[in-house]
């Protein structure tokens, strides 16, 4: 029924004709559920194009602050108060599945470069729990992370949903400490060029995270 009904809006005149919706998106978000919110969106309104910019979640609310985006989607408390929608979302170590760390032995971290708050988040509860650790791979890129990850190079914190198969979530029995929540928040511009289009992308992308993560939690 959803999708009949973006069909109909589809056949309006003049609503989409040419349309552009500027998303900006953390990578995590990218790899997992952007991929069926954009064919689905595609098959209601064929003739708007979706730009699409992936990136740490502080480039992503910056270039939204400074007008380039339409919509943008970030992790962090920092800005969730002023945030069309949010979700709080389990934080996880993760790892591979023969994960094991000997007792004097620092924790090896496979992390993003900074600003990152799963970077800090670990941090935080690794030092917050007397536990000695070491960046031992810095990345801009999420692919090349789990990559480090699944090479066995280090762990690293982001949240579980759409892990690679063949890595799994660590806690206690790894002797690693609890994390907090991470806030994935969507963030609606006020002027945009395309306001309809954009409005109905977030309605969807809104839908499909509730679907996946709510099915999943």
């Amino acid at each position: 029924m959803i999708e009949l009904n973006d069909e109909a809006l589809t056949a309006l005149p003049g609503k989409t004709s040419e349309a552009v919706v500027r998303l900006g998106v953390p990578a995590d978000v990218a790899e997992t559920w952007l991929p069926s919110v954009l064919a689905r969106f595609a098959r209601a309104y064929p003739l708007v194009r979706v730009d699409v910019a992936a990136g740490q979640s502080n480039s992503v609310f910056s270039q939204f602050k400074s007008g380039k985006l339409d919509l943008a989607m970030t992790f962090g408390k920092n800005w969730s108060a002023s945030a069309g929608w949010s979700m709080a979302l389990p934080m996880a170590w993760i790892g591979r599945k023969d994960y094991r760390r000997g007792d004097d032995e620092p924790v090896r971290l496979a992390v993003l470069d900074p600003p990152c708050m799963f970077r800090n988040a670990a941090a935080v509860a690794l030092d917050g729990n007397g536990i000695q650790w070491t960046a031992a791979f810095v990345s801009p890129s999420l692919a090349s992370l789990w990559g480090a990850v699944t090479a066995g190079l280090g762990i690293t914190v982001r949240t579980p949903h759409g892990i690679p198969p063949q890595l799994t979530t660590l806690g206690a029995e790894a002797g690693l400490p609890a994390l907090p929540e991470a806030t994935l928040s969507l963030f609606e511009g006020e002027q945009t060029t395309t306001p309809a289009a954009s409005d109905r992308f977030a309605e969807i992308l809104i839908e499909t995270l509730a679907g996946t993560i709510g099915a999943a939690m």
